[in-house]
């Protein structure tokens, strides 16, 4: 695991000295993602460098790495858990090794077979290769996008780096901010897409791959993931295969490190399933994070109830509220593209936590974008109703006595199709406002920005044909976990020096889900309609049954619901600071009767408009940090 980066030009001049002052610059920044180790490799018009965080192969893993001919150059940043096997298959060809690294083995399949060695990387990755013969660079980022890969390009070069704020520094000139990913950031609280706040720099896509020879940078996509399969097998065939597939993408990643390996455990199902499975290879220590407020955002108890079920260490840590509004205040040196999550917080000191033990952790995270959480089963309870409404007697019944059964907004949907409720609902883990609320804060209701719900819309309509549940897995697999989840899983837990691996994205266990019915991912645990029912079924006798029956928190955070007059106090002084960025924008009068209306909303309970304030906030944080970058 490490930080990677370089700098590639295009014209047929010679930059070597140019190159030495620039390719440090950049490592430079990325410094925390592997304190551990780091390398350089520089050739006329290139150079490839990065830092390491030294997990596999700690003696002999070094990069740059090289072919025998000197011809190309590898810089990679992840973990490949089937890399031995990998290997024996290309030793089996005739290809000979001289380290015990997974970078060798992606190097030499990628030499052997080009970018369609992709195909059968089990891992997390994302990969730089320069062919100095050729002058080609090649870029690879993995499945889901758990590792991040950003660029920049101007009418000389292009630069690339793990983070946004390496690329930031080592160039000598301020950047503008794109408005229109300020817009998208408000509705969803981060940036979705392959843009970034910087117009000038953006985003190699998740499962995507390009070979760079000259200005025109070509994309590829090498995987998607899958649709519903016609043919439905039984619900216990799935419930079977589901617990084959879940016990060794744990194991995998667990065995497959030369350092210790802990688990962050929040005290939900996920996080307690993971630690279970990797607990029956060995003793594993576990972290904890908790806020000290009530039984709403405190799963201490939880915490210890599983790791004292399988004897596992527990380390804990308190969050104050001061300590908290410190947190939020610094977020900007550590999060380098705004992100609007507050969990951010908790996840910073548990992640610290564990570093000061561990170089590795396993996660619970994307449990509920693939098996249907975040609290999807009254979602589908809604969708059967209206499924069972689409029968015209009864459609036509229940609209005449819609608005009196029905809330109206509930009411409306009657009207459309049952393929089209999702996208008529821009149905998302966080829509937190739409086009005509933001153009309301305006100073004259109008601006030049596409709706931001041009994103869900695009996935929507290339999933119509997949069941209802199934569309929205697709939507917050593609656009919330990579944008939101990961992004924060990796830039926080690399600003402590710490990998995080997510076996629920195992992608053999994700395509299974997905080619999955959205029926079997919903069903009854007693006379209760429960989300995420495959893992609870197979959790059942493994884990204590207050873990399994227990109502998702995931990572709570009180400052969500105004909860205490310290943070509201916070959020009205950031709004109301003389030279607010958002007010090139909006118009502070309205921004701050939002900010009222929000007080008078119901008490200590996290609304939509609360979460778009933090957003607000949180933007402002970010901007105050990277001020001196941006132009103005």
């Amino acid at each position: 695991m490490c930080g990677i980066s370089g700098v590639f030009y295009f014209k047929e001049t010679r930059q070597k000295e140019t190159l030495k002052n620039l390719l440090p610059k950049l490592t430079n920044r990325i410094h925390h993602r592997g304190p551990d180790d780091q390398g350089h490799a520089f050739f006329d018009r290139a150079a490839i460098g990065m830092k390491r965080l030294s997990i596999i192969d700690l003696k002999s893993g070094q990069q740059p790495l090289w072919d025998d001919q000197k011809q190309y150059a590898i810089v990679y940043n992840g973990e490949i858990y089937n890399y031995k096997a990998i290997k024996r298959k290309l030793e089996n060809q005739g290809i000979k090794f001289q380290t015990s690294s997974d970078t060798e083995v992606v190097f030499k399949g990628f030499l052997k077979k080009g970018p369609s060695i992709l195909d059968e990387l089990e891992g997390m990755f994302a990969i730089a290769i320069y062919n100095s013969k050729d002058h080609e660079l090649f870029l690879a980022r993995d499945r889901f996008g758990k590792k991040p890969l950003y660029y920049y390009q101007d009418s000389e070069k292009l630069i690339f780096s793990s983070e946004v704020d390496s690329i930031l520094k080592s160039i000598d000139k301020k950047l503008d901010i794109d408005g229109q990913s300020y817009w998208d950031f408000l509705t969803y609280r981060y940036i979705p897409g392959e843009q970034t706040i910087f117009k000038s720099i953006k985003k190699i896509p998740p499962a995507h791959f390009t070979f760079i020879k000259n200005q025109n940078i070509e994309i590829k996509k090498y995987w998607s993931i899958p649709k519903q399969e016609k043919d439905s097998p039984k619900r216990s065939i799935v419930q079977k295969n589901f617990g084959q597939l879940f016990g060794p993408a744990v194991t995998k990643r667990f065995v497959s490190s030369d350092v210790e390996v802990g688990v962050v455990l929040s005290g939900g199902l996920d996080s307690c399933a993971v630690l279970h499975e990797a607990s029956k290879v060995k003793p594993i220590k576990s972290y904890h994070v908790f806020f000290d407020v009530g039984e709403n955002y405190n799963e201490l108890k939880y915490a210890q109830m599983m790791a004292q079920s399988v004897n596992s260490e527990l380390k804990t840590v308190e969050i104050s509220e001061s300590q908290f509004i410190d947190e939020v205040e610094g977020l900007g040196k550590i999060i380098d593209e705004p992100l609007s999550d507050l969990s951010t917080i908790p996840f910073k000191k548990v992640c610290d936590l564990a570093s000061q033990e561990v170089k590795v952790v396993l996660s619970g995270e994307g449990s509920d974008e693939i098996l249907a959480g975040y609290g999807l089963h009254h979602f589908y309870k809604m969708v059967k109703v209206f499924e069972m409404l689409q029968h015209p007697l009864l459609k036509k019944l229940a609209l005449s006595a819609g608005k009196t059964f029905f809330p109206k907004k509930n009411w409306d949907y009657l009207k459309v199709p049952l393929n089209s409720l999702a996208k008529e609902m821009n149905y998302n883990i966080t829509f937190q406002m739409d086009q005509k609320n933001k153009l309301g804060l305006t100073p004259h209701g109008q601006n030049e920005f596409k709706d931001s719900v041009r994103f869900l819309e695009e996935i929507y309509k290339e999933h119509k044909d997949q069941d209802v549940l199934n569309q929205v897995l697709h939507v917050i697999s593609r656009d919330w976990l990579i944008e939101d989840v990961l992004m924060k899983s990796d830039k926080i837990s690399m600003s402590s020096s710490l990998e995080v691996r997510c076996p629920f994205l195992d992608h053999q266990l994700a395509e299974f889900l997905f080619k999955t019915p959205g029926k079997y991912k919903i069903g009854f645990q007693g006379k209760k309609l429960e989300s995420k029912i495959l893992l609870r079924r197979y959790c059942k006798g493994k884990l204590p049954h207050e873990i399994i029956t227990r109502k998702k928190l995931g990572f709570p955070v009180p400052a969500y619901a105004f909860i205490g007059q310290y943070y509201k106090d916070y959020v009205f002084d950031k709004l109301n600071q003389q030279k607010a960025f958002y007010k090139n924008y909006f118009d502070s009068k309205k921004v701050l009767n939002l900010f009222d209306q929000a007080l008078k909303e119901s008490k200590n309970e996290e609304t939509k408009l609360k979460h778009f304030l933090w957003t607000l906030v949180n933007f402002e944080n970010w901007f105050e940090v990277k001020k001196d970058n941006i132009t103005l």
